[in-house]
């Protein structure tokens, strides 16, 4: 018997090794709950087949990133909504490029809080009110509901004042500017699943990025500009706090739930982490470009001619109206505010929906009839 032992084939050997090799690494996925970027990285590689990839599997990553692509972008283009808009304006108006450098660093800032619960959706299938739930109890679960209720409720009113603001620009009556957004709003639930929805909501937040180009039709003095990176006023208070304005304008609790609760509806898997990453990538560097030209192009005009606060809308169109004509500075800043304040409105009232099924237990899904 012992002779049948030893003769083992160094094949079956092998074989065994890393047959509990795989078993083990299949145990551990339920610690990873609490677990960072290098254990996800190491599952990753665990789990990829040995080998160099071809021009065929490189295509192939390609279509998947394309159909992983959107929660990251959506939930980034939400972010730049109408009023963060007008936060970055006031601090051009009032301080010039000094606040510029604040929106640039807050890109990895912005990128390492998304990509937390990117993790935490693709390591346990579950949103961030069902993991509260589960790790701390369901008193827990409910104070995150209603903190997030009351936070997104907020949200929506300030969507709406920001769409009443463009309204105002065309002589619209603030009823008409109110029920426009309503009507799309509630048109959604019938549109069909998820993936349609998110579409509609990254076509929508696309909008702002308008505001780019006008950055430069605004003419920057890239000397100031750069002058300006190093340029900061703790002795000051109003900067500070604009400053802390723009870092609560980026970090918002709505955004981690929805993130989160959208990969886990779109069913992630492990596979698409570096996938998922990018997407969020993309989505954090955009939209603090967008609030970065916002900043610009105020720093080159209000701050140039007439400087000092402005909390209107109609106030960053009056500072527009010198390098761009009247009417194509109408026509580009309504555009790029409504496509910003609809998808922040659409995120804000799908995510409080999300955490109230999960805290009440029910399936939460938008790929089922209405009904």
């Amino acid at each position: 018997m012992g002779q049948k032992i030893n003769k083992i084939s160094p094949i079956t050997k092998q074989s065994c090794y890393a047959s509990s090799k795989t078993s083990a690494a299949t145990s551990e996925i339920p610690a990873l709950q609490i677990a960072g970027r290098d254990v996800v990285e190491n599952t990753l590689e665990k789990t990829e087949s040995p080998g160099g990839g071809n021009g065929s599997e490189s295509q192939s990553g390609l279509c998947r990133f394309l159909q992983i692509l959107g929660p990251g972008l959506m939930v980034c283009f939400a972010d730049t909504d109408g009023p963060c808009l007008i936060t970055a304006a006031s601090s051009g108006s009032e301080f010039g490029y000094s606040l510029l450098l604040t929106q640039l660093v807050l890109i990895p800032i912005l990128y390492a809080a998304q990509e937390l619960t990117v993790r935490l959706a693709l390591v346990t299938g579950k949103g961030l009110t069902e993991l509260v739930k589960d790790t701390y109890g369901t008193k827990s679960a409910w104070l995150a509901v209603v903190l997030l209720v009351v936070t997104c409720v907020g949200a929506v009113i300030s969507e709406f004042s920001a769409i009443i603001q463009v309204g105002n620009l065309w002589n619209i009556p603030p009823i008409i500017s109110i029920l426009i957004p309503m009507v799309i709003l509630v048109g959604l639930v019938f549109v069909g699943g998820f993936r349609t929805v998110e579409k509609i909501g990254v076509a929508l937040g696309a909008c702002q990025l308008i505001f780019i180009p006008m950055m430069f039709m605004c003419g920057v003095d890239f000397g100031k500009l750069v002058a300006g990176l190093g340029e900061f006023h703790f002795g000051t208070p109003r900067w500070i706090e604009l400053l802390a304005a723009n870092i609560g304008a980026v970090i918002m609790p709505w955004m981690l739930y929805y993130q989160q609760s959208a990969c886990v509806q779109r069913k992630m898997t492990i596979s698409d982490y570096k996938y998922a990453k990018l997407d969020t990538a993309i989505g954090a560097t955009l939209t603090q470009l967008v609030m970065s030209s916002m900043v610009v192009c105020m720093a080159a005009t209000k701050f140039v001619t007439n400087p000092g606060q402005l909390d209107k809308l109609d106030q960053v169109l009056e500072a527009m109206e010198g390098p761009i004509s009247p009417l194509t500075a109408k026509i580009l800043l309504s555009f790029g505010t409504v496509g910003a304040s609809l998808v922040a409105a659409i995120v804000v009232t799908i995510c409080p929906a999300w955490s109230l099924c999960e805290a009440i237990g029910i399936e939460r899904t938008l790929d089922k009839p209405y009904k």
